[in-house]
């Protein structure tokens, strides 16, 4: 009896050892693997490498002035503003054409779990480029001028570019942009499962848009003409140049979240991205005027139309601005390690400055080199700065291959 006893009490115990003892794979159902802040299906790889190929546009650069106009005929109002005219140039915004560029971009893991990671980015385009030439290939026709306000008259003139018996040429327009930036962060996990996770963010942000605008005469004179103080025989050339550079640049702190959706081998994400800081506005404004007359070389000024010694030099200035982002994409994993995928960008940015609302058209021709009242200092100094700013955009597609490690 006292053996079946202790037979009994055996078998109890080795019954409740077996029960305790789960197999594998019901411990992984009941503790299912925790989400993380890597990339969707990175989990075990500590680090990501991403590289972009970048299509984007960018917003137009607006020309707040009329730069060049024509009229039907020759007469004393000829192509002013207040006569017979047509701005052929100028109160227009300037298109810069698709822009391809690269974007860079790495994390890491800061625990083993992949609950909080670092990130850093950076991006740069191409040069958008906008250019524009008018010719007159018979001398004085069509009749081109640069329009501008003479402050001394109180009336609207112009200086001609090409005119029948006086002179003939060309005027050129070439303005370059060009947009980059960086950005690095910290991420941490929010909530989330196997199939998806909303991760938040928060770091550093740099934007930094680069423009310049350059305007270009060049005129030869069929009759003498007063000019830079002197009277230039016929056969003379006149060269102006006004240019006007704009540098933007944006260091602020910003915050954001991004949501990570799973369908199997296939991955979707929305980001968005807050940025508040400070933009430094840089303006950089220089103009010359060259008369090459026959047999006598060529002298100088540095000054053009535009671009004088009243306005001339570089102007810098701080404001508070706002940079908010948004980004779509959906991505392929094609293995454990390597992700292809394709997305959509937009970037919007307040208080930037762009060189072509930078002119003041308003004149004392007292400062302008190829004018006969040159040297006469008298009345209103004219042109000034305006340092007028705007909002930015940037919008485009990217295509690139994440790697995990």
């Amino acid at each position: 009896m006292r053996n079946w006893a202790v037979f009994a009490c055996l078998w109890c115990l080795a019954a409740s050892s077996v029960r305790a003892q789960a197999p594998p794979d019901e411990v992984a159902t009941v503790y299912p693997a925790a989400p993380s802040i890597l990339p969707p299906d990175a989990l075990g790889n500590r680090a990501w490498v991403s590289t972009e190929f970048l299509l984007w546009w960018m917003k137009r650069g607006p020309v707040d002035a009329p730069l060049v106009t024509t009229a039907p005929g020759p007469g004393p109002n000829a192509a002013k503003l207040s006569g017979p005219h047509a701005v052929v140039l100028g109160n227009e915004c300037l298109d810069y054409g698709l822009q391809s560029g690269l974007r860079a971009t790495f994390g890491l893991a800061l625990d083993d779990a992949g609950i909080v990671g670092l990130e850093v980015s950076g991006f740069l385009l191409s040069n958008g480029v906008n250019h524009q030439l008018l010719v007159s290939p018979k001398p004085g026709q069509p009749i081109l001028s640069r329009p501008v306000f003479d402050v001394l008259q109180n009336a609207e003139s112009v200086y001609d570019i090409s005119y029948p018996g006086s002179d003939f040429g060309y005027f050129e327009l070439l303005s370059r942009s060009q947009l980059a930036g960086a950005e690095a962060n910290l991420l941490g996990y929010g909530l989330g499962t196997e199939a998806f996770s909303l991760d938040i963010l928060a770091g550093v942000r740099y934007l930094d848009l680069q423009e310049d605008l350059e305007l270009r005469q060049h005129s030869t004179l069929v009759t003498p003409m007063s000019t830079f103080g002197t009277v230039a025989p016929k056969g003379s050339t006149l060269a102006i140049v006004d240019l006007f550079q704009t540098k933007s640049r944006f260091f602020g702190g910003q915050v954001g979240m991004r949501f990570d959706q799973k369908f199997g081998a296939w991955s979707a994400s929305v980001a968005a991205k807050l940025a508040l800081g400070v933009n430094h506005q840089s303006i950089k404004i220089a103009g010359a005027s060259y008369l090459g007359q026959p047999g006598q070389g060529t002298i100088g000024q540095p000054a053009g139309i535009l671009a004088v010694s009243s306005n001339s030099g570089r102007y810098e200035s701080n404001d508070f601005s706002v940079v908010p982002e948004l980004r779509l994409q959906l991505g392929y994993n094609v293995n454990a390690n390597l992700r292809l995928f394709v997305g959509y960008d937009l970037i919007y940015w307040t208080n930037v400055v762009r060189p072509g609302q930078q002119i003041d058209r308003s004149v004392n021709p007292g400062l302008i080199p190829i004018d006969q009242m040159f040297g006469k200092t008298a009345g209103l100094i004219r042109p000034l700065v305006p340092f007028e700013r705007c909002d930015f955009f940037a919008e485009g597609i990217h295509f690139g291959i994440d790697f995990r490690y």
